[in-house]
C-alpha cells in the first residue's frame, strides 16, 4: 500500500499563504512604520488602536508560530497515516533545506558585511548581539539577554532570527514525540507541552521580555497549532467541521480575530493575560484549520487575495529580510542628510522599505532559495490522491 502512495501530490494549502503574508506584513509595520504613526493626531481613538492592532508584530509572530504547529503536525500525522511510518531523517533535511541557507546569509549579512559597510560610510551601528547564540540558533535567549541587561544595544538585522531559532528548537524536538511514542501517548505529549508553557506564562507573568523571547513561553502557540491538527487528522467529525466551513462561520472568525486584537485589554485583565495568549491562539488555529480544510468555495478565503497569496511563498524572506532593507533605506537618508520628524516623509520612508522588503524577497527566493528548494523534493512525503486526507 505504501508503495502506491508515492508519488505526485504533496500536501499543499493555498489559503494560508495570504495567512503567511499577513503575519508577515503586521511585522514590517510594525518595525517600518510604527514611528509615522506618532505624528498623527489619533491618540486613544478607534482608529489608534485598529492602527496597533495592524502593526502589531508580536501578534504577526504568533500567527506565524501557530500556523508552524499546525502544518508540521499535519504532515507528519499524514505521512503516518498514508504510509505507516514517518522519516525523521527526511523531515530534518526538509528543515535544513527549507530554513538554513537564508537563515546563515543574512547572519553573516548582519555580522560581517553590513558592521564593516557602516564603518566605510561612517554610519557606525550596535552590536551587542553574539553571533554564536545565531550560529546554534539560540539567538532567542540572547536577544532576552540583550533587552535585560542591555537595552539599546541590539540591531535589529541581528535579533529578527530570534523566532527563527524557536521555530528551529521546536523543529528538533517536536518530530521525535511521533517518532518514538505511540499513538496513544501524542495527544497527553501535545497537551502536557501547552499546559507547561502556560504555568511558565503565570509563574512570569510580570517579565514581558520573558514571555515574548522564552522558548517555553511561546510553546502554547506551537502546541495550540499542533492540537488542531491533531484533531481534524484523528476525529472525522472534527475534519467534516472544517472542510465544511462556510462565509458565515469564515466572516464570525474575522470580526472575532479583529475585536480581540483591538479590545483584548478588555477582555482579560493583567493577571489573566496567560490566558489571553491561549484564546488568541485557539482563534488564530481556529482560522487557520478553516481556510485549510474549507471544501465550498467562499468568497473570505483568504486565497482569493491575490497579492497575498502571490507574495505569501516569499514570506520567509520578507521577514528575514525586511530589517536589512529598513536599514539600506536608513543608510541613504543619513548620506543625503534628509530629515524624517513629520509623518508623510515617515511614511514614505517606510513604503520604500516595503517595495524594496519585495524586491529582495523576491530576488532572494527566485535566485538562491529556490535552489534548495528543488533538492528539497527528493525528501518530501508525496501521495496520489491529493484528497484522502483533506
Amino acid at each position: 500500500m505504501a508503495k502506491e502512495l508515492i508519488q505526485t501530490n504533496k500536501i499543499y494549502f493555498k489559503n494560508l499563504d495570504s495567512i503567511r503574508f499577513f503575519a508577515a506584513l503586521m511585522v514590517f509595520l510594525g518595525h517600518g512604520m510604527s514611528e509615522s504613526y506618532k505624528y498623527l493626531n489619533i491618540k486613544d481613538s478607534f482608529i489608534e488602536k485598529f492602527i496597533y492592532a495592524i502593526s502589531n508584530g508580536g501578534i504577526g509572530v504568533s500567527i506565524f508560530f501557530v500556523l508552524s504547529g499546525f502544518l508540521i503536525t499535519y504532515l507528519i500525522l499524514s505521512e503516518i497515516e498514508l504510509t505507516d511510518k514517518f522519516s525523521l531523517k527526511n523531515f530534518y533535511v526538509r528543515r535544513i533545506l527549507r530554513i538554513w541557507p537564508l537563515y546563515f546569509v543574512v547572519v553573516i549579512i548582519a555580522f560581517l558585511i553590513f558592521p564593516t559597510l557602516s564603518i566605510l560610510l561612517k554610519s557606525p551601528i550596535n552590536r551587542g548581539a553574539n553571533i554564536w547564540y545565531q550560529l546554534t540558533f539560540l539567538s532567542n535567549f540572547d536577544i532576552l539577554n540583550i533587552e535585560k541587561n542591555r537595552p539599546g544595544t541590539e540591531l535589529l538585522m541581528q535579533n529578527i532570527t530570534w523566532s527563527v531559532a524557536i521555530e528551529e528548537q521546536f523543529y528538533a524536538f517536536w518530530p521525535l514525540i511521533f517518532a518514538f511514542l505511540p499513538r496513544k501517548f501524542i495527544l497527553p505529549a501535545i497537551i502536557t507541552s501547552i499546559i507547561g508553557s502556560l504555568v511558565f506564562r503565570y509563574y512570569h507573568s510580570n517579565d514581558t521580555i520573558t514571555l515574548y523571547f522564552h522558548t517555553l513561553s511561546v510553546v502554547v502557540d506551537l502546541g495550540i497549532g499542533a492540537i488542531f491538527a491533531y484533531a481534524i487528522i484523528s476525529y472525522s467529525k472534527v475534519r467534516k467541521f472544517f472542510q465544511q466551513t462556510n462565509t458565515g462561520i469564515i466572516f464570525v472568525s474575522y470580526i472575532l480575530f479583529f475585536y480581540s486584537i483591538i479590545c483584548g485589554d478588555l477582555l482579560f485583565s493583567t493577571s489573566s493575560s496567560f490566558l489571553f495568549r491561549l484564546y488568541l491562539d485557539i482563534l488564530f488555529a481556529f482560522i487557520i484549520a478553516s481556510q485549510s480544510m474549507i471544501i465550498k468555495p467562499s468568497i473570505l478565503e483568504l486565497g482569493n487575495i491575490k497579492f497575498a497569496n502571490k507574495w505569501g511563498k516569499y514570506t520567509y524572506g520578507i521577514y528575514l529580510l525586511h530589517p536589512i532593507a529598513l536599514e539600506i533605506i536608513h543608510i541613504v537618508e543619513k548620506q543625503f542628510h534628509l530629515r524624517f520628524d513629520s509623518f508623510l516623509p515617515l511614511f514614505i520612508s517606510g513604503v520604500c522599505g516595503f517595495i524594496l522588503t519585495l524586491i529582495i524577497s523576491w530576488v532572494s527566493y527566485e535566485y538562491f532559495e529556490k535552489k534548495f528548494l528543488l533538492l528539497k523534493k527528493a525528501f518530501t512525503f508525496l501521495y496520489r490522491n491529493k484528497n484522502m486526507l483533506t
